[in-house]
C-alpha cells in the first residue's frame, strides 16, 4: 500500500483542475490528501485516484478527486467539489462514482466480465483511498455515537 503523508498546511492559495472546466481558485489549508497509487496487486497497475480536502478561509471545504490513468486510450480527470460541512464532503466523495472515467476493455460480450473485474477493482481501491484520507482527518469527519 502507498499512501502520500499530507497533513494540513498553513493558509495559501490553490488552484485545483477540473476536467472540462476553468480551474477552482480559493484560500485556505489542505488538511488531508491520500493516494490511491500502488494499491493494486499489480505494482505496475496504471489506474488510480488522489483525493484531498481543504478548508477555504471562507470556512467551506474543497474535496478534490483525481483520477489518474496511464492505460493507454484512458485520460485523467479532475473533478471538485464544494461543501458547507465536514459531513457534507464526507458524504459527496463517498457518493461519487469513481470508474466513471475507466474507459477499460472494449464493449465485446466476451470481455464483459474482465471489464467488471476491472470497475469493481477501481471501487475498491477509491474506498480504500477514502479510509486513508477519512482517517487523516480526525474526529470533525468521523461518525460519532453516544
Amino acid at each position: 500500500m502507498k499512501a502520500e503523508e499530507l497533513t494540513m498546511d498553513e493558509t495559501t492559495d490553490h488552484s485545483l483542475p477540473r476536467t472540462g472546466q476553468v480551474p477552482l481558485a480559493f484560500r485556505g489549508a489542505l488538511l488531508a490528501a491520500a493516494s490511491g497509487e500502488g494499491y493494486a496487486d499489480d505494482p505496475k497497475d496504471p489506474r488510480w485516484h488522489e483525493v484531498a480536502v481543504y478548508r477555504t478561509a471562507g470556512g467551506a471545504y474543497v474535496g478534490h478527486v483525481r483520477y489518474r490513468s496511464n492505460y493507454k486510450g484512458e485520460v485523467d480527470h479532475d473533478e471538485c467539489f464544494i461543501c458547507e460541512s465536514a459531513r457534507d464532503i464526507a458524504d459527496t466523495l463517498g457518493d461519487i462514482e469513481p470508474a466513471a472515467a475507466v474507459r477499460g476493455f472494449p464493449p465485446y460480450p466476451h470481455l464483459a466480465q474482465r471489464q467488471q473485474r476491472l470497475l469493481d477493482d477501481v471501487r475498491a481501491r477509491y474506498d480504500a483511498t477514502l479510509s486513508d484520507l477519512f482517517g487523516r482527518l480526525g474526529t470533525e469527519f468521523s461518525e460519532r455515537v453516544e
